[in-house]
């Protein structure tokens, strides 16, 4: 299993937008986040700053899968609009972990 940190920005004006899309994510869209491998998946924000932590078996396989899926494919175009960095976000360096 891999544990990731991630870190975003959203573009200035976007809060609003980004929250509202997430909070009424479609369940068929969430299965597929889950079919492609991810859990414990959880996005934190401060400000314009976004950090997510997830875990998955395989992050290669699961954004190949995304990719080609058409609904995360739509997911992926509303959420590049609302960034200012591009996707997928930056990939942290772990630093320190407490099991």
């Amino acid at each position: 299993m891999m544990r990731l940190g991630r870190y975003g920005k959203l573009k200035p004006g976007a809060v609003d937008e980004y929250l509202r899309l997430h909070r009424e994510m479609s369940p068929e869209l969430r299965a597929i986040h889950t079919h492609a491998g991810l859990r414990n998946f959880t996005i934190y924000r401060r400000g314009l700053d976004l950090f997510s932590y997830l875990e998955c078996d395989d992050w290669d396989r699961a954004l190949a899968y995304l990719s080609t899926d058409p609904l995360a494919q739509t997911w992926s175009q509303h959420m590049a609009a609302l960034l200012d960095d591009p996707l997928p976000w930056e990939t942290l360096e772990e630093a320190w972990r407490l099991e």
